[in-house]
């Protein structure tokens, strides 16, 4: 665990490929492509592969996932970013979360009590393996014409972040979480936005089936908002968010209501190199009301594929088209899965589809 986490991309052309989300059979099949590997001896035409972080968590086997990624980086063929998953495997002696259930043993069961039929992690000598492996991730890479991160290029956390060793990682998260809540604590609005949630819990209950979401509460959107835009690390691997506007309704996500949405920084991007991420759950087939409750959409106005909208002439791509929703697809017995596994060819500028 040498350097920095902000690294020199390779230059050459270049595969980029977006969130894989334990989705080992859709990884083969995007490999496969002749757009990626025209001579199907795995040389992938001299490309370097890049993977945007999240490889793990929500579909069947996110350590098959990992031991296929680990081995073309072993092998020279490929790089890889952490995403906020592969982050929260970091930090789960602090905060576990659902989602990597696997990496412990333990079972992972749905709201509607099935257990998600997934491989989980069953020996400490592959659990330290895999944790060595995501430990030596970097969290954004550049060159004069691009830059890969996960989430958000935002200029002032990436600079940050380029001081950081790696060996230092989640210990210097880890203060700078501790700090923002010691400063909303100290400001008295840690307390006050807690009692203010509880009874907005308390009239509005959250996943009853006849209650409407609260009011939006710029207390609550105000401590949210000092925690994930003040952090680097969470920035770059979860990106900003912004509140909600006055008088829109709080949404459901992660088990509780929210106030805050993502922000779509790529509009006010305005450097010359190109950004491609991923994370954001971008759709072919986008529904053209917001779901009820649901989060509303970052690219509710932006093309479905292609470059997004910025200031500048660097474009910014999102290449995350919501293969993670597929567990939910395969448990009701799906036959098309609606998200897609996807692969940007570089510069060449061309969207792959693993089917």
């Amino acid at each position: 665990m040498l350097g920095s986490v902000v690294g020199r991309l390779t230059e050459g052309p270049l595969v980029l490929i977006g969130d894989v989300h334990g989705e080992l059979e859709a990884l083969e099949a995007l490999l496969a492509r002749p757009e990626l590997d025209p001579t199907g001896d795995g040389s992938f035409g001299g490309r370097t592969l890049c993977f945007l972080g999240d490889l793990v968590d929500r579909g069947p086997d996110s350590p098959g996932v990992l031991r296929r990624v680990r081995g073309l980086i072993d092998s020279g063929r490929a790089v890889s970013l952490l995403g906020n998953h592969e982050l929260n495997l970091l930090r789960q002696d602090k905060d576990p979360k659902g989602d990597n259930r696997w990496f412990r043993d333990e079972p992972r069961q749905l709201p509607g009590g099935e257990l998600l039929p997934e491989r989980r992690v069953a020996s400490d000598l592959e659990r330290s393996e895999l944790m060595d492996m995501l430990a030596d991730l970097p969290v954004a890479l550049e060159r004069s014409d691009l830059r890969l991160v996960h989430a958000c290029w935002d200029a002032r956390a990436i600079a940050s972040l380029a001081s950081w060793p790696r060996n230092e990682l989640v210990e210097r998260h880890e203060t700078g979480l501790v700090e923002a809540v010691a400063s909303l604590r100290a400001a008295g609005t840690l307390k006050e936005a807690r009692a203010l949630e509880r009874d907005l819990e308390r009239r509005f209950p959250f996943g009853a089936s006849d209650s409407p979401p609260p009011p939006t509460s710029e207390l609550i959107a105000s401590r949210e908002l000092a925690i994930q835009n003040s952090e680097p690390l969470r920035v770059v691997t979860s990106g900003r968010e912004v509140p909600l506007e006055p008088g829109t309704p709080s949404f459901a996500a992660g088990g509780k209501w929210r106030h805050t949405r993502r922000e779509p920084w790529w509009r006010t991007y305005d450097e010359a190199p190109s950004v491609v991420m991923g994370h954001y759950w971008r759709s072919l087939e986008r529904p053209q009301q917001r779901r009820l409750l649901g989060p509303p959409d970052p690219f509710h106005d932006e093309p479905d594929s292609g470059p997004l909208t910025t200031l500048g002439a660097g474009e910014v791509h999102c290449i995350d088209y919501s293969v993670g929703r597929r567990f939910l697809d395969r448990l009701a017995g799906r036959a098309k899965f609606g998200g897609h596994l996807a692969a940007l060819l570089w510069p060449e500028r061309v969207l792959v589809l693993d089917h």
